[in-house]
């Protein structure tokens, strides 16, 4: 600990500012927080207004997550696809277990099976929706999302879901989203 020594005579609202140095580390491990305090070493009382002050510190490895693939093509009733979406760590190692979801995209013109879509008839299925990456998980580690065409019998042409994936485990304000991943359904009626 660092110590502060305030010689006698000092005047009254005199201050002392302690330098704090951040270490760069290699893991990806969120928004930490450290508490400073300030005790006294001589016999003589103090009173202190606020004697502690809490650190945030960000991390400045970030994940980024992407899609394998620029983009999926898969006819109503045909057997299910994978999309892959990888981790990416760079140089960095997972000290936290991550949590993201898939999104759908503005102006799709297909609807899936989001929660957000439960009151209306959808024309793909995803599995999952929420992906998980545990602590510990390796660099590029893909998880494959299944997405099927449900054939719903209606004459409406080709439709499109534009995929993204938005981060849900909390400590990344700084988080690096992909891009959108298009999902083509080709119409079978």
């Amino acid at each position: 600990p660092d110590q502060i020594t305030i010689q006698a005579g000092t005047p009254n609202g005199d201050q002392r500012n302690v330098e704090v140095a951040f270490l760069s580390d290699s893991l990806i491990e969120g928004e930490e927080t450290a508490t400073v305090s300030i005790t006294s070493s001589s016999t003589i009382a103090s009173n202190t207004f606020q004697d502690s002050h809490r650190l945030k510190i960000q991390d400045q490895n970030i994940p980024i997550i992407r899609f394998t693939t620029t983009d999926t093509t898969i006819k109503e009733g045909a057997p299910k696809q994978s999309i892959g979406v990888q981790l990416d760590l760079g140089n960095s190692q997972l000290k936290v277990p991550l949590a993201f979801q898939l999104i759908p995209g503005q102006n799709d013109t297909a609807v899936g099976n989001f929660p957000a879509n439960n009151n209306q008839a959808h024309d793909f299925q995803l599995s999952p929706i929420d992906l998980n990456y545990q602590a510990g998980s390796p660099n590029n580690t893909v998880v494959q999302v299944q997405v099927t065409a449900l054939n719903d019998q209606l004459v409406e042409g080709n439709e499109t879901a534009n995929l993204s994936v938005t981060i849900s485990s909390s400590g990344f304000p700084q988080f690096t989203s992909p891009a959108v991943h298009p999902v083509q359904i080709q119409d079978a009626n």
